[in-house]
């Protein structure tokens, strides 16, 4: 079921068997980096979701901090996934209890969807597919549904496992233990965060492979203004899996802020 990770040193087909220096691959100094600012993210999460549920902070925060602590968790999960299996990451990385959902998957599965969508990119075998294809709104209403999807593609292709069930119980359980506690804020979080899943998936899947017509991989290339709102969002590190979307696909080991010097890197 577990993809195991591959060899730092080993380099994805499309790099053509050039080596990169070491440095420009993630390691395990990325891997702890990753999980410590991840978690960094969710306990902010949690706590203003819980002092909004306390009366403490005001519901419009929610709003406000909510898309930008979530699309940057997800991204360090991305990052995350490129590294560590399951086995090798804490316990409430395994959750991924983001509350997206009653009914979920977690690393375990995303690693394994993450991993399938790199084999066979934007083709009728990626998992991903069905937020890729087709027109724009389609792939928009997709993608807001998309932690659903998941979920049934993997009942249908049975591969949910026991370590899913008992991780599973756990999200469901304190997703109601939280809708009953204050159904009015509660709602307020899952309305933003669903938004934010849904946007945030559009923009990974569809946006990067589906362009004019065609399917492939594709660079983000945003005017100078929504430049700088997607760096204040998704950090100037992230950001860059986006712009060089291409690259990422090809060096599927290599750490996103080194992804624009591949090429100076090979010339030399």
């Amino acid at each position: 079921m577990e993809t195991t990770t591959q060899s730092l040193e080993v380099v994805a087909s499309g790099s053509a068997g050039v080596r990169l220096p070491r440095a420009f691959y993630r390691d395990q100094a990325d891997a702890v980096r990753y999980q410590r600012v991840s978690l960094a993210y969710l306990g902010a999460i949690y706590g203003l979701l819980g002092l909004a549920m306390a009366g403490v902070a005001p519901v419009w925060l929610l709003f406000l901090l909510v898309p930008p602590l979530y699309v940057r968790t997800a991204l360090c999960a991305h990052e995350l996934m490129h590294i560590c299996p399951a086995g090798r990451v804490s316990f409430v990385h395994r959750l991924m209890m983001i509350l997206d959902t009653p009914v979920g998957l977690g690393y375990r599965e995303h690693r394994d969807i993450h991993v399938r969508h790199h084999q066979s990119p934007a083709t009728e075998r990626d998992p991903e597919f069905f937020q890729i294809r087709g027109g724009h709104l389609r792939a928009l209403a997709s993608s807001m549904v998309s932690p659903e999807w998941a979920f049934v593609r993997y009942v249908r292709e049975k591969r949910l496992t026991r370590a899913w069930a008992a991780e599973a119980s756990v999200r469901a359980a304190v997703f109601a233990a939280l809708a009953w506690a204050n159904p009015f804020v509660f709602l307020a979080y899952w309305v933003v965060l669903r938004a934010s899943v849904g946007v945030s998936n559009f923009l990974f899947h569809h946006a990067l492979h589906y362009r004019a017509g065609r399917y492939g991989t594709f660079r983000l290339e945003p005017s100078s203004p929504v430049d700088r709102a997607l760096r204040m969002l998704l950090g100037a590190e992230s950001v860059l899996i986006l712009y060089e979307h291409p690259a990422h696909h090809a060096w599927l080991h290599v750490k996103a802020r080194c992804l624009p010097d591949i090429q100076g890197a090979i010339a030399t």
